[in-house]
């Protein structure tokens, strides 16, 4: 239960990181911790845009939720468990492209508002054993 605390703690940190006013420091997830595994759809046309929309499939936070989610990912594998990211940073030119093949706040967040997606402090995953 302590664990499950613990991660539920981080989890929110990330969703409620701050970016600072200067541009953000974006960490590459695998390069900070290549035992978190990727899925990057967005990289690919399996997705509901059913269509790529990154050039790569790399996941990029700002520096701190990039750290706690390392922090996340390193209590997990003391449990046997880890994480699969399916999302982290996307640029604003991206979530532009998103809204106009997709203009649905229902799935896509309208870019005149942005989202913290494209601020780096964002990640969509799951829990993997």
């Amino acid at each position: 239960m302590k664990r499950l605390l613990f991660l539920s703690v981080l989890v929110f940190a990330l969703f409620t990181a701050q970016t600072p006013a200067n541009i953000p420091e974006l960490l590459d997830i695998q390069k900070l911790n290549p035992s978190i595994i990727l899925d990057i759809r967005y990289a690919t046309p399996d997705n509901f845009l059913h269509r790529a929309v990154y050039p790569d499939a790399r996941c990029f936070l700002v520096k701190e939720a990039a750290l706690r989610l390392d922090a996340v990912q390193k209590e997990l594998q003391t449990i046997g468990l880890g994480l699969k990211v399916f999302d982290g940073y996307r640029p604003l030119s991206v979530q532009k492209l998103m809204w106009k093949i997709m203009p649905d706040s229902r799935y896509v967040a309208n870019p005149a508002r942005g989202s913290r997606h494209n601020r780096g402090c964002a990640v969509d995953l799951t829990l993997v054993d």
